[in-house]
């Protein structure tokens, strides 16, 4: 006869998985410990396994856990049945039809930007990023939207060996960063000037629900198109969107992604 129980390793990852669900601003090691009857012992291993395999962050200064981008990706599928997430991709796809250029979603995951969603364009346009993908936060615009909410400090220590630069375009220096980080705060947007790919240029804002931060919006211009003025129509198009949206998601207590 087949055994029926459960497996109990398998119980203790869903369990953590859960907890960390309920919670808006994650848990410490202690709180999942005590949540789910186990001893911290017990559950550091499994948590380091899915912080390494992403199914888990944690917050270098609180120390909290949240659900990683790992968690977003496997939900992808379902994510048209989460009322939230539509209504993202629904202001995506008008973004798109507004300006005719590719349109994508990505969150901050440790010193990267990850990829969440993509809006084609009726162009054809070929982006070196996908769903799923990763790039260095500090030479994308959806990361320097992200990283502009960051102090300087915090800024250096995700990149401890210095800043990757992808492109001849790339910037070097911290400085140059904090330069560009500044014009962010001030304009509202963020750009990345061929630093990603030198075949693209790319705006981004950051999206947040009542004061929490949760992802950023971008634009991709093919580089031979993002004159001065289609720079400006694709901000003003962003701005709008992040406007629309936050209004939107500030009406509600909880908001998930996934």
């Amino acid at each position: 006869m087949e055994n029926t129980d459960p497996h109990r390793p398998t119980v203790r990852v869903l369990d953590i998985l859960e907890h960390l669900a309920e919670k808006e601003g994650g848990r410490t090691l202690t709180e999942l410990a005590t949540a789910i009857n186990a001893s911290k012992s017990t559950i550091l291993p499994v948590i380091r396994t899915l912080v390494v395999r992403g199914y888990i962050s944690q917050d270098a200064r609180s120390g909290h856990y949240t659900l990683g981008p790992s968690c977003w990706l496997l939900a992808g599928a379902a994510g048209e049945k989460n009322v939230w997430m539509r209504i993202i991709n629904e202001t995506m796809q008008r973004v798109v039809d507004a300006c005719d250029e590719i349109c994508q979603l990505g969150i901050l995951t440790g010193s990267d930007i990850l990829y969440l969603r993509k809006i084609q364009s009726t162009r054809i346009v070929r982006l070196v990023s996908d769903v799923g993908t990763r790039f260095p936060a500090s030479a994308t615009a959806l990361g320097k939207a992200l990283l502009a909410e960051m102090d300087a400090t915090a800024v250096r220590t995700l990149y401890p060996e210095g800043l990757p630069v992808r492109t001849r375009f790339g910037i070097h220096s911290f400085e140059a960063l904090q330069s560009q980080l500044a014009d962010v705060r001030r304009r509202g947007y963020a750009v990345d000037d061929r630093e990603c790919s030198e075949e693209t240029v790319c705006l981004a804002v950051s999206l947040h629900h009542r004061g929490r931060t949760l992802a950023a919006l971008s634009v991709s211009i093919p580089a031979f198109r993002a004159t001065q003025e289609k720079q400006e129509e694709v901000a003003n198009e962003i701005l709008k969107a992040r406007a629309y949206l936050e209004k939107i998601l500030n009406t509600a207590d909880e908001v998930s992604l996934a």
